[in-house]
């Protein structure tokens, strides 16, 4: 059945859990090369019905393939499972997600950029590619997607929050997701979320956090094992700095979220400086105690810490050896292994024994991370 995009602008709010320690899982099987499925005619925006539904064969359930028009000032709600699907990836939809008819354009531009800027590919030759991954946890205890296989195209699940359940947007290895109030249909939103307090949209879809995620999930599929959390988490925070810059002109939603981001600099649990960057680097802000608000935390890791140093660890290679700093990292981390030589490899890849003497220096000079 084709859907009619109704013409009507869109909003968007991140849906962000600022954690100071969470887990990320991500697993890999093995490689397929098959073309996504399904790959029937889209549904077009249009007032005449017409039935261009595509069929899971495995278990008879019926999708519909979705075309977006373009046009951000109109949106699809979507009234069950739904999919997009474009060259280097597949968005899959839940009912009401709500997607401005831009927003498609925008993540194929978003991930060009990403592989422009690194050199690092969103389909590597070495990464093992699986059906799309199971995120039953989320759908109530089913799988809807199961036995869909997408090839190496990126599993983008866009999805609904019906409980306020708090389910934020995340990259990994295994694929995206995008969890954003402004891409809630009016339904949704003010049958749940209109009336609660700390709830309230942004206005506009939130590209920044977008792109961070996605750099991420690309980052992952391109050295999963031998990259150290601080890079594998930071490109993706440096990224969200530098992609939306470049594509603003072109892309005027992108540009209103690169206007409106915020910072979270203030998370930085200690400061930076040429006698400790190294160290911290190395322990990647593992920690087997630490004191947050007077509560004591035994084995864990300070991702949001991980973000930020890597973002200035990021910017700092990018001014110092070019935009193309972590794939030659990547590569040699893929050749010689890593362990806890990460810092050596760094040295030697840019040649530099005193490169987190310079960095630590740096940081002290320009004011970052400095603490809280």
């Amino acid at each position: 059945m084709k859907r009619v995009i109704e013409g009507k602008t869109l909003t968007s709010l991140l849906l962000a859990l600022s954690v100071t320690c969470s887990m990320i899982l991500c697993s890999c099987s093995k490689p397929e090369e098959t073309a996504a499925k399904p790959t029937e005619e889209p549904a077009v925006a249009t007032t005449e019905p017409a039935d261009t539904s595509v069929t899971d064969t495995k278990d008879n359930t019926s999708y519909e393939k979705i075309e977006l028009d373009g046009n951000a000032e109109h949106k699809f709600t979507a009234s069950g499972y739904s999919y997009v699907e474009s060259d280097k990836f597949v968005l899959l939809l839940e009912k009401d997600v709500c997607l401005p008819g831009d927003f498609s354009d925008n993540l194929s531009a978003i991930i060009d950029e990403i592989e422009k800027e690194t050199g690092l590919t969103y389909a590597p030759d070495g990464f093992s590619y699986t059906d799309v991954p199971d995120m039953s946890w989320h759908y109530n205890d089913t799988n809807p997607w199961a036995d869909w296989n997408i090839g190496r195209k990126i599993p983008i699940f866009v999805c609904a929050d019906y409980n306020d359940d708090l389910v934020g947007s995340v990259g990994n290895a295994e694929y995206v997701r995008i969890t954003q109030y402004d891409l809630f249909s009016d339904e949704l939103w003010n049958s749940v979320y209109k009336d609660m307090e700390n709830r309230e949209k942004l206005g506009y879809v939130d590209y920044v956090e977008i792109t961070t995620h996605i750099t991420t999930h690309i980052a992952y599929r391109n050295n999963i094992s031998n990259m150290p959390g601080i890079m594998l988490r930071g490109i993706g925070v440096h990224m969200s700095y530098t992609v939306p810059a470049a594509l603003g002109d072109k892309y005027p939603n992108i540009k209103l979220a690169d206007g409106n981001r915020y910072s979270a600099d203030g998370l930085a649990p200690e400061a930076i400086n040429a006698d400790n960057a190294e160290e911290i680097f190395t322990n990647d802000y593992f920690y087997k105690e630490y004191n947050f608000g007077g509560i004591i935390y035994e084995n864990i890791t300070l991702y949001a810490a991980q973000d930020l140093y890597g973002k200035y660890f990021c910017r700092f290679l990018s001014e110092q050896y070019g935009s193309d700093f972590y794939k030659k990292i990547s590569d040699a981390m893929a050749k010689d292994g890593a362990g806890k030589e990460y810092a050596k490899i760094i040295k030697t890849t840019f040649s530099d024994e005193d490169i987190f003497t310079k960095f630590g220096n740096w940081c002290v000079k320009n004011n970052y991370l400095q603490g809280q």
